[in-house]
């Protein structure tokens, strides 16, 4: 029984060593992944220099990464259509945890969004609605420990 199951074992080992070896031959670059990189498109930087922070701002196109998902894009459908994800980091480049962060985002035709992110492995993260052409106003209010940040940008979808 023990044989068996130590068997058992070390084939599952075996075959996990397989998957591994054949993922990292499939990928078509020959790079090895970054699994720790930042995803999405780097849309907006600040140095808010009297909080001591900075702001990196990046967009995650959400049907780009749904596509390959069957069922997904239809579930999409009226929702966000971008994941908009912020990284406060201090002077030390640490990241700033425990944070209270939302977005107010003027559309080009005047209306509003208004969402509370959810803080993540990267950062803070909400869906947006980035469907229509034109230029959005991003505003966001950050409370991190007794200090609370305001900043504000524009971004133009073409």
């Amino acid at each position: 029984m023990k044989k068996s199951i130590l068997f058992i074992f070390m084939a599952g080992f075996f075959f996990l060593g397989l998957t591994v070896v054949a993922a990292e031959e499939m990928n078509p670059q020959g790079m090895q992944m970054e699994h720790n990189a930042p995803m999405g498109k780097l849309i907006h930087e600040t140095d808010a220099e009297s909080y001591g922070y900075h702001l990196s701002y990046r967009l995650i196109d959400l049907q780009a990464q749904m596509k390959d998902m069957p069922g997904m894009q239809r579930n999409m459908q009226g929702k966000g259509t971008y994941h908009l994800m912020l990284t406060i980091t201090d002077s030390t480049g640490k990241m700033v945890d425990s944070a209270q962060v939302g977005y107010l985002v003027v559309n080009p035709d005047g209306s509003e969004q208004k969402v509370m992110t959810m803080e993540m492995k990267d950062g803070y993260g909400a869906d947006i609605n980035l469907s229509k052409s034109g230029e959005y106003t991003i505003k966001c209010k950050a409370a991190a420990g007794n200090k609370k940040m305001i900043d504000e940008f524009k971004y133009k979808v073409e």
